[in-house]
Formats: C-alpha cells, sequence, structure tokens
C-alpha cells in the first residue's frame, strides 16, 4: 500500500480533493445553483459573460460599451480577458461553466499547497493537512465572491515552490536554478492575468523578503557577502517584467484615468482591519458577535 501511493502520490491526492470539492460544494455541481452573493453576482459573472459573448461575436474585447459612455475592458485586469483558463467558460452553459472555474481554482489551490509542503519535507499526512486547510479556508471561502482574489491565490503555493527550487539549485551550484526562475515568473503572469495585482504585489514582498531572509543567511554562516542567492529573485522580477508588458501598460495607463490615482488616504484605509479586531483571530467575530448569526461579513 505505501509502495503503491508513493507510486501515485499526486494522482491519489487530487483525486481526494476532487472528491471533496464535489461533497461540500454539490449544491453548484449536481444541481442548478451557483455563486451569486455579493461581487460575484453582481460584478463578474456578468463581466465574464460579457467577454464571452464579444468573443463569440468575433470581436477582441477592448472596450465596455454598457457602463456610462464606455469603458475599456481588456485594460482593467479584472476582466481576465487572457488569462488561460478562463478558456473553461466556452465548454457549455456559460452559468456552469463559471462554477467549474471557480471550483477548479479551489482545487489548484489545495493541489499546489500540497506539492509545497511535499517539497519542504513534511509527511504526507502533514502535507494533506496543510493542503486542506489552505484550499478551504476562511479566506478561500470568502475569496469566491473576489474571484480574482481567489483565481490569484490559488498558484501562490505554486510559486513559492519554484521558488524555492530555484534558490535550491543556486545553492547547490546547479544550473537548473533559471529554469525555475522561468517558472516562477510564468506563475507570477498567471496570477497577474487572474485579475488582482494585489496579489501579485503581495506574493513579490513575500519573494523578496524571502530572497534578503536566504541573503542574511548566508552571509551569517559564511561571513562573506554573495549575491548569488539573490539572482532567482531579480531574475523573476525581470522576466516577469518582460512577459507581462501586454497587461500592465495598458492597465497602467487606464489607472491614470481613473479616481484611484489621487485617492485620500481615509478611503484607502476605510476597509483595513481595525486593531481590536485582532481578537477576532482567537475568538471569532469577537468585536461583532451579532453577524455570528447573520452574515460572515464583519462591520
Amino acid at each position: 500500500m505505501k509502495k503503491f501511493f508513493k507510486r501515485w502520490d499526486l494522482p491519489v491526492v487530487a483525486l481526494i480533493f476532487a472528491s471533496l470539492i464535489c461533497l461540500f460544494y454539490k449544491q453548484v455541481i449536481f444541481f442548478d445553483e451557483m455563486f451569486i452573493k455579493r461581487d460575484i453576482g453582481r460584478y463578474y459573472h456578468p463581466l465574464r459573460l460579457l467577454i464571452r459573448r464579444i468573443f463569440e461575436s468575433g470581436s477582441f474585447p477592448f472596450w465596455n460599451p454598457y457602463l456610462f459612455c464606455g469603458l475599456p475592458l481588456f485594460a482593467t485586469l479584472q476582466s481576465c480577458t487572457l488569462y488561460p483558463f478562463s478558456i473553461l467558460y466556452y465548454f457549455g452553459d456559460f452559468s456552469r461553466m463559471f462554477n467549474v472555474f471557480v471550483l477548479f481554482h479551489v482545487f489548484l489551490a489545495g493541489f499546489w499547497m500540497y506539492v509545497l509542503m511535499k517539497e519542504l519535507g513534511l509527511s504526507r499526512l502533514a502535507s494533506f493537512f496543510s493542503a486542506f486547510t489552505f484550499a478551504f479556508s476562511g479566506y478561500m471561502i470568502s475569496a469566491i465572491n473576489l474571484t480574482i482574489s481567489l483565481s490569484g491565490a490559488a498558484w501562490f503555493p505554486l510559486l513559492l515552490f519554484a521558488y524555492k527550487r530555484a534558490h535550491d539549485s543556486v545553492r547547490a551550484r546547479t544550473r537548473g536554478w533559471y529554469l525555475w526562475s522561468v517558472l516562477a515568473a510564468i506563475t507570477l503572469l498567471l496570477m497577474l492575468l487572474a485579475g488582482d495585482p494585489a496579489i501579485v504585489f503581495i506574493s513579490f514582498c513575500v519573494l523578496g523578503c524571502a530572497a534578503f531572509y536566504f541573503f542574511f543567511e548566508k552571509l551569517w554562516e559564511t561571513r562573506a557577502i554573495s549575491l548569488k542567492g539573490l539572482a532567482p529573485f531579480f531574475l523573476i522580477v525581470l522576466i516577469f517584467g518582460l512577459i507581462s508588458a501586454f497587461q500592465i501598460v495598458p492597465f497602467l495607463e487606464f489607472m491614470r484615468s481613473t479616481d484611484r490615482k489621487a485617492m485620500p488616504w481615509w478611503v484607502a484605509f476605510s476597509w483595513s482591519i481595525p486593531p481590536t479586531d485582532l481578537i477576532s483571530l482567537v475568538i471569532p467575530f469577537f468585536n461583532d458577535i451579532n453577524w455570528y448569526f447573520g452574515d460572515y461579513w464583519q462591520v
């Protein structure tokens, strides 16, 4: 049994996760129900349907003529126009395939987290528990209504996996480090095309922290400055900048025409979690206990 599971490790885990998703989300898989609460029903579902119809008409979705006097569509980034897995929308009834798109990324989140944990040396059981905890965590469940955040975060474990492989290859002085760096850059591109620039920004922050941690770790061990450990990070940044320009350039141009370029600090700060809500990490809804019996959304 151990040999069987060792040989078929990833397929077995993938099958288990697919089964769990079918169990937990049976309403949207086996019945005529769909994800609808908040932004997913008001924004992402109609937006992606519009893009599908524009493509089916033989045009490219540069422009959305249905909001105000018209707005850029491809440049908004949240449209996910060229996100490769948006192709799922075209394989049948749109609402049903939209559900498939969402649950596919829940699956990816768990699968890639399992791969990452195994890479870090955890046991199969611990790796599966970590993957289960991530894929079905409160954040990932709540991110379903923010489809772009779900789609981007699902690739985060793969990004860390590729970066670790690149760093380990540099440390072992093998040539494969740049290939792993390319994979990490492509993963970041997928996260960008998924539509949430905040996820990409946070991912760069995490990679930067990891890179400088490894740099100072090496400095402490050898008492000598070596920049080789930073090479994967800077190569990832360079490659990502080159291969993502087709999306970033129109996005930044569009941003110049929005009110967010001059957003007051009080507006940007208004959705931040107040310090007193840190208690809610231990005691759920500590400041908003009445919401515990109503909606998950806190004041």
